[in-house]
């Protein structure tokens, strides 16, 4: 059974897809080990197209995907510095519309909105003596899906604790 045949969605679902489900599904760097969750996750991403479900990211978000999809070609370049050699390469500018026309691709199939990240509205404090193993990027997101009414799409185990609605 695939296991995408669990996660069934609506048109009044909102959903916030994080940057690990984009890289399974749109970084061609991932190892062919990964074929079980590239399956699923395109196959969930499907459905929540079909479904004409409300899908969101954040800025953190798109910064993760294309900064790790970044970092995982920089490895693979044999440059010796990121931002003295890679950036300034034609490998940086080739790989960075690659990622682009993915983002795109990814936006295109599931009409992404934009979802503010509503910094001003997290306690960093409060969230990091509640959650002390956290990581930033993840307290902003869970609090994004709580003020939001959003479940999140994600690979990240650690979602679970902030208590908000995961999808796998």
């Amino acid at each position: 059974m695939n296991l995408s045949d669990l996660n069934k969605f609506n048109s009044s679902d909102k959903v916030i897809v994080d940057a690990n489900i984009l890289m399974y599904v749109y970084c061609p760097l991932n190892s062919s080990s990964f074929g079980q969750f590239i399956s699923h996750y395109s196959d969930t991403l499907q459905k929540l197209a079909d479904a004409k479900a409300s899908v969101f990211v954040n800025s953190l978000i798109v910064s993760e995907f294309i900064n790790r999809w970044l970092r995982l070609d920089f490895a693979k370049s044999g440059l010796a510095n990121f931002k003295k050699d890679y950036r300034s390469s034609d490998r940086y500018k080739k790989t960075i519309k690659a990622i682009l026309r993915e983002l795109n691709k990814f936006y295109q199939q599931c009409s992404v909105q934009h979802l503010d990240d509503g910094f001003s509205n997290v306690n960093v404090q409060s969230s990091y003596t509640q959650f002390p193993e956290s990581d930033f990027n993840d307290i902003v997101i869970a609090e994004n899906a709580k003020l939001n009414g959003c479940q999140v799409l994600t690979q990240d185990g650690d979602f679970a604790q902030y208590g908000i609605n995961v999808i796998r």
